[in-house]
C-alpha cells in the first residue's frame, strides 16, 4: 500500500478551518440546560413593550390602509 502525503498548503488550510470552527463552538455551562432562560426581567419588559408598540402601529397602518381603500372604492362607485 502506497503512502499518500498531503501538501503543506492543504494541511494549513485544514488546520485553519478546524480552528475557525472551534472558535464558534458553545461551551457547556454546568447547571444549565438547553432551555435555560437567561433573559433578564428588564430586557423582557423592553421586548414586550416593543412588541406591543409594533402591534399597535401595525393595526393603525392596516386601519388607515383600509380607510383609504374604502374611500377610493366609494369614489369609483359614485363616479359611475
Amino acid at each position: 500500500m502506497a503512502t499518500k502525503w498531503v501538501s503543506l498548503d492543504k494541511l494549513r488550510y485544514a488546520i485553519s478551518k478546524i480552528h475557525t470552527l472551534l472558535q464558534g463552538k458553545v461551551d457547556k455551562v454546568d447547571g444549565k440546560g438547553l432551555s435555560a432562560n437567561d433573559l433578564t426581567a428588564a430586557l423582557k419588559d423592553n421586548y414586550d413593550a416593543a412588541y406591543t408598540h409594533s402591534q399597535a402601529l401595525r393595526r393603525r397602518i392596516l386601519s388607515s390602509a383600509f380607510r383609504s381603500t374604502a374611500a377610493i372604492l366609494r369614489r369609483t362607485v359614485l363616479a359611475r
